[in-house]
């Protein structure tokens, strides 16, 4: 047979011999084992969130450093995973398509040896509890303790409760207990109000005092906060507390809120008119406001560059709680009343069946934001009436379980196996599915 035009053959033989070494060297195909690479923990599909704490997060036109910058997301932020993983040998990393917000493009998800940029927020795999295990849930550890105030640290290693400035911590998984939290001595000490990122913590004594866990200092805090209501911290390397502080559902005194950095030496006070102010504090997901609760839900904003500066309020509804939380996840919903999730996007109210009580008394999320607990309270003198413990399906607004037993305190474990719940009393079970 005669080639009629060689140079056509020939160029066809370079792009087969060619073709594989221009493919690998695109973002696309990842190896199995995703060798020369940070470990995916993303899944398509999947919420995530840029990881609190670190440093804000490009989007991109393409999965490479040299695409187009679209978009830059700060620390915090809620993402809608799209598509990926996209490998991009050339710099090691791997790239996900996320929506954050009304931005869409491709963000890195970290770089070897584990600086992870993003993190995955909705739990999965064997004993994370959802809305069909509800039933089998089963006391895994009884502790002989009550506590009004319950946390689990970020890493899983303990769990410590509170109740009446004392503290009983105990290691995990096997419940021994501990003179020590994070480290850090406790003894004939109090703790609370454990921040997000697990690294700062509220040492409570003569003087109350900011413990950050990584370095072991301590920052002496104003002694108005001996008397708060509620309080919250930021974390991060400027880590922020949030204090209500004074009277306030009910009060005609004026409530407060005190903001303080620790590391600074420095405070703000916020003073409003009676009654404007609550004393239950909620820090949205991305640590950049604080909704305020009594008898109205605002939402006040500090200034990014200098949270003591006067920030912005924001009246969200003309109704108030004696609790109030954020529900993991993009949509910005907030738990309040008795009980309602709330969403300042668009106003809109879902309200949850209660069997007693008029009131929220303590509300919190699973992490993956799908079950909802909630203690109630009858509005009786100082929430004088007869509690009871809830456990809802958020998304579908259906009571799951109820009990007049857990009216203390509760804590989903971060890792979303556990549910510790107490009698406020004597007593704290550990919830879960067993193996």
């Amino acid at each position: 047979m005669r080639i009629r035009h060689p140079l056509i053959v020939i160029w066809i033989l370079c792009l087969i011999v060619s073709g594989p070494l221009i493919l690998n060297a695109q973002p696309d195909s990842c190896p199995a084992d995703f060798a020369g690479y940070l470990p995916p923990r993303l899944q398509a599909g999947d919420p995530a969130r840029v990881s609190p704490g670190g440093d804000p997060n490009r989007l991109r036109e393409q999965p490479s450093r040299s695409g187009t910058q679209v978009g830059m997301a700060p620390p915090g932020t809620w993402l809608e995973v799209l598509a990926g993983p996209r490998c991009d040998p050339v710099d090691g990393i791997i790239w996900w398509q996320v929506r954050a917000g009304s931005i869409t493009g491709w963000m890195a998800e970290g770089l070897l040896p584990g600086d992870y940029f993003m993190e995955p927020t909705r739990l999965s795999g064997p004993g994370v509890l959802t809305s069909d295990d509800v039933n089998e849930l089963t006391p895994l550890a009884t502790l002989p303790v009550g506590a009004r105030t319950i946390f689990f640290t970020a890493d899983m290693t303990q769990i410590a409760l509170s109740k009446d400035r004392a503290t009983a911590v105990y290691t995990l998984p096997d419940f021994t207990p501990s003179e020590t939290l994070l480290g850090v001595s406790i003894v004939d000490r109090g703790v609370c109000c454990l921040s997000r990122d697990g690294r700062y913590f509220i040492r409570q004594g003569d003087r109350d005092e900011l413990v950050d866990a990584r370095t072991g200092a301590s920052f002496p805090l104003p002694a108005e906060m001996g008397g708060a209501s509620d309080v919250v911290i930021r974390g991060g390397e400027s880590p922020l507390v949030i204090a209500a502080i004074g009277e306030g559902y009910g009060s005609e005194t004026t409530p407060q809120l005190l903001l303080v950095e620790p590391l600074k030496s420095d405070t703000f006070l916020l003073q409003d008119n009676p009654n404007n102010f609550g004393s239950w504090l909620g820090l949205n997901l991305e640590e950049t406001a604080v909704a305020v609760t009594g008898n109205e839900l605002r939402l006040y904003t500090w200034p990014v560059d200098d949270p003591l500066r006067p920030g912005r309020w924001t009246q969200l509804a003309g109704f108030g709680s004696s609790d109030v939380v954020f529900r993991p996840g993009p949509t910005g919903e907030i738990a309040v009343g008795g009980v309602s999730l709330f969403n300042p996007a668009d106003g809109s109210r879902q309200d949850f069946p209660i069997t007693r009580g008029d009131i929220g008394a303590r509300i919190g999320f699973h992490p993956n934001g799908d079950l909802l607990a909630v203690i109630t309270r009858e509005l009786e003198g100082a929430f004088g009436g007869e509690p009871r413990f809830h456990l809802y399906d958020a998304e579908a607004g259906t009571l799951l379980l109820e009990s007049d037993q857990y009216t203390g305190a509760f804590a989903f474990s971060p890792d979303g196996r556990l549910l510790a719940v107490s009698d406020g009393n004597t007593m704290t079970w550990i919830l879960g599915i067993p193996d």
